[in-house]
């Protein structure tokens, strides 16, 4: 069985809330993408342990440990286990909120690693505790009893395949949601969580059939995990053609009968992750196990009584199977080997003896136990009474494991040969560290110019029995700075800001132009930021010397940052502005497009004269203040000559354009209105581009003349005694008798020449009375004249 589960980022976070665990026996596994948001747990009393375990003590210390590795309390407790899947660094973040998206306190304590996920074992192993006897060396990784929402928690240097058991807090009490997400996922060389245990997918071991009866198998594919979603997963299932899987069929349940054998393979999305799953089972029909032969175990030269692990032939056996296809036991007799009986060793892998001795294998098939390959043995050699070979270390013990820098010298390590040894050899060693040997002792010395952990052998030679001694030197490579970087042009006044980049929490000594050495530590992921505040000259960062854990190297790496002085800011000249008038707005950008804002910040027309507007740049743009003059002129008066008397219905009724000044602008009314007698006033409005007052004119309207006669012939010429226009409130005619023949009050134009009672007064001449509502009475002689 070959296990894949292809991850992009891990396991999807959907928009739901996930339930938690809140016993350490029944913790949840959780993956990168599974997290959350969690329902808290918010039983209990806030600031106490109700609901939790009381406080954990720590192992002593601070630094990333939070409250000095410790909680003062445990209350309302939530918890999960994470199994690592790439080793490095990683880094989680911690966040809690109540109901109404408001952060509230949340706590943690973290332990680690542990070899496998059971978690009775784990449980009862957890430093610091409350109630655990556990002694064994301190597991409590990281802690944090801080009033905070937001914590990280740091897993240093985490391992593929080890476990990590997390305590998870609600102090407050307040019911809400916490999320946990790994927050250096993508940093170069970040660890990263398995969603294996989450999202995976399992077929089981391989399966090896040696009865050729057997000619079909059920396949059953279970998630690792029950889904924390709901959905209607699709099992995809492949054959592989010995160059590529190809697909057989899909399925909506989880199993397949299949009657073919060769290398199968499911792939399914399980609902509450976001890529596939994927693991692969071999099938083969009428395959009893074949093996290979064994090799002998020997136990350490000198060494009476030693105890084996005899499943380390167990590989090498069954090649290019895996053992796990298969049920193998142990036997000191070959007649129960053959037979296959239960009289075989039940702890193959803890197993003493005190001479040499036989072991008899016994391989049988998972789905026959009556098929087997019980041919092979292998012997455990015991070599109780070594000969009289001698090679001892003669220098101090504690440098045959050692620590040094790359490029400084180590410890000299001794060793001394006799008896039957006629010399000895080392091998191992690093590059720049040698051996010499002479007059029977061999001697480690140097210098070493290759970074690692060298294991090396001391072996006698000449012996009947060569003996062997082994050592450790471990070679720190030299911290370093691959680079310094910043904003490499600044305004004068601003800051110059140097990025630092080289070893993870390294040590670096660096100056500013040449000034005195400062020290800063770089972070786990290796950088680190200088700021040189208000710089008015170019500032160079060097970096002169970085060290590590005791080991340091002289580096000159440098960056420079130009600062510039600031330019003026400048505007187009705004036009002058007439008093009163809108005005414009300032320009929202100079004519170097720097930004920024005015004061005052707007114009104002309320006062004529000539005003400045302070431009003050945003910071960053390395701009300089700028003007801007507006000028408002005052209101020209404007004035016109008289307008000269008119008579009523005349046709001169065109206003000047412009005034004596010389200013244009509107009329309203537009033209003068000579139907109707009187004195009218025109309303002279300047146009916008004219700094000059509005203005008005009066015209008089008067009548000028009477008709003298009407001609009521129907030619549409004098047919009628027109007054509209002359405010008669009453007209009367007479004969040349004196007698009144006509009468109409508010008259317009409404006689043509007949009597009060409509007859057709004859062709003469008549005598009328006019009244006025505005001036004085007037007569007259009117004449009919009906000829055409």
């Amino acid at each position: 069985m070959k296990l894949f589960f292809r991850i992009l980022f891990l396991c999807l976070s959907f928009n739901l809330t996930y339930s938690q665990s809140t016993t350490c026996e029944t913790a949840s596994a959780m993956c990168s993408g599974q997290g959350g948001p969690y329902n808290n747990t918010n039983t209990g009393t806030a600031g106490g342990n109700q609901a939790g375990y009381g406080p954990i003590t720590g192992c002593g210390g601070s630094g990333s440990l939070g409250n000095n590795g410790s909680l003062g309390s445990t209350p309302r407790p939530a918890w999960f286990y994470y199994t690592i899947g790439r080793t490095g660094p990683i880094n989680l973040n911690l966040q809690q909120f109540n109901a109404s998206n408001n952060g509230i306190d949340v706590d943690f304590a973290l332990w680690g690693p542990f070899p496998n996920n059971n978690l009775g074992n784990i449980c009862n192993s957890l430093s610091g505790f409350p109630g655990s006897t556990y002694t064994g060396p301190c597991n409590l990784v990281d802690a944090s009893y801080s009033p905070t929402f937001n914590e990280t928690i740091h897993i240093p240097n985490a391992q593929v395949g080890q476990i990590y058991l997390l305590l998870v807090t609600n102090f407050s009490g307040q019911p809400g949601t916490y999320t946990i997400n790994q927050s250096n996922a993508t940093a170069p060389g970040a660890g990263q969580i398995s969603c294996d245990v989450v999202c995976g997918i399992d077929l089981g071991p391989d399966r090896l059939f040696c009865d050729a009866s057997v000619t079909s198998l059920n396949l059953v594919a279970n998630f690792n995990q029950a889904p924390t979603a709901v959905g209607s997963p699709v099992y995809s299932w492949y054959l592989y053609n010995g160059t590529t899987y190809v697909l057989q069929t899909t399925t909506t349940v989880n199993n397949l009968t299949v009657t073919q054998d060769g290398l199968w393979k499911v792939s399914v999305l399980r609902p509450g992750c976001s890529d596939l799953a994927e693991d692969d089972i071999e099938i083969r029909f009428d395959a009893p196990p074949v093996l290979n032969s064994a090799t002998n175990l020997d136990a350490p030269v000198g060494v009476c009584s030693h105890t084996f692990n005899l499943t380390e032939n167990q590989a090498a056996l069954t090649f290019p199977a895996l053992p796990s296809n298969y049920t193998i036991r142990y036997y000191l007799n070959e007649d129960d080997c053959l037979a296959g009986n239960n009289n075989f060793i039940t702890n193959p892998t803890s197993f003493t003896v005190t001479t040499t001795t036989t072991i008899y294998v016994r391989v049988e098939n998972l789905d026959n136990a009556i098929c087997s390959d019980s041919s092979k043995f292998f012997d455990l050699v015991i070599q109780c009474n070594p000969p009289s070979c001698l090679l001892d270390l003669t220098s101090a013990t504690p440098t045959t494991s050692q620590t040094v820098c790359l490029n400084t010298p180590i410890q000299n390590i001794a060793y001394s040969y006799g008896g039957e040894a006629t010399a000895a050899n080392v091998t191992g060693l690093p590059t720049g560290v040698t051996a010499a040997i002479g007059a029977g002792i061999i001697t480690i010395s140097g210098t070493p110019s290759q970074a690692g952990v060298f294991n090396y052998t001391v072996a006698s030679i000449g012996c009947t029995t060569n003996l062997t001694l082994q050592g450790t030197i471990t070679v720190t490579d030299l911290p370093n700075v691959t680079s310094v970087t910043s904003n490499t042009t600044i305004c004068t006044g601003s800051n110059a800001v140097f990025t630092i980049t080289g070893t993870p929490n390294a040590t670096v000594t660096y100056s500013i132009n040449g000034g005195a050495s400062s020290t800063v530590i770089l972070s786990s992921t290796g950088t680190q930021t200088v700021t040189s505040s208000n710089a008015t000259t170019n500032q160079q960062l060097t970096v002169t010397l970085v060290s590590v854990n005791g080991c340091s190297r002289v580096v000159s790496v440098a960056s420079t940052v130009t600062v510039t002085q600031p330019i003026v800011s400048t505007f187009n000249q705004i036009p002058n502005l007439c008093i009163g008038a809108n005005p414009p707005a300032l320009p929202n950008t100079s004519t170097q497009n720097y930004t920024g804002s005015w004061s005052p910040a707007t114009i104002n027309t309320a006062v004529a004269g000539t005003f400045t507007y302070t431009f003050t740049p945003t910071n960053g743009q390395c701009a300089a203040p700028g003007v801007v003059q507006v000028t408002i002129d005052p209101l020209e008066i404007t004035t016109f000559n008289p307008m000269p008397e008119l008579c009523l219905n005349s046709s001169n009724n065109v206003l000047p354009t412009q005034s004596i000044q010389g200013i244009v602008g509107t009329w309203n009314p537009s033209i003068i209105n000579t139907s109707q007698l009187g004195t009218f006033t025109y309303t002279f409005t300047p146009a916008p581009t004219e700094c000059a007052e509005p203005a008005t004119m009066e015209v008089i309207v008067k009548a000028c003349a009477i008709q003298k006669g009407i001609s009521p012939n129907g030619d549409g010429l004098n047919d009628n005694f027109d007054l509209a226009g002359y405010n008669v409130s009453k007209m009367e005619i007479f004969n040349r008798y004196g007698t009144i023949v006509y009468s109409k009050n508010n008259y317009q134009d409404e006689w043509y020449g007949q009597s009060n009672n409509g007859n057709e007064l004859p062709d003469g001449t008549y005598y009328y009375v006019i009244n006025f509502t505005d001036k004085e009475t007037i007569t007259g002689w009117i004449y009919i004249n009906r000829e055409q």
